[in-house]
């Protein structure tokens, strides 16, 4: 789990009133691996009410341990690369992640 600033804009700079990414200021992004130049693979965590997406699954609060962790939905329709060295701000319990594994491997494959 990495606590951090989005990767960036959904456009291009300088478009007029672009769509910005929904996922804007810092937020949860959970790692799903490793590229082979050490960035890592993430996607960012989402508030779970009222919104929910097949191609995201959710993660109970319980389940996410960091501070002020809430009921959460990973977005995998928005992968993205990061940096590697971000800091860690927490994880997955191991008692989600074999379920969260099979989502992620039943979305991408």
């Amino acid at each position: 789990m990495l606590e951090g600033r989005p990767p960036g804009l959904l456009t291009s700079p300088g478009v007029a009133n672009p769509y910005l990414t929904l996922y804007g200021g810092n937020r949860p992004w959970v790692v799903l691996g490793e590229l082979l130049n050490g960035s890592l693979v993430a996607a960012p965590l989402n508030d779970a009410r009222g919104n929910p997406k097949w191609y995201a699954p959710e993660i109970a609060a319980a389940h996410l341990l960091f501070p002020n962790a809430k009921h959460s939905q990973l977005e995998l329709a928005h992968l993205w690369s990061l940096p590697p060295g971000l800091p860690s701000s927490g994880e997955v319990d191991a008692a989600a992640r074999q379920a969260l594994g099979r989502d992620v491997v039943g979305y991408y494959v």
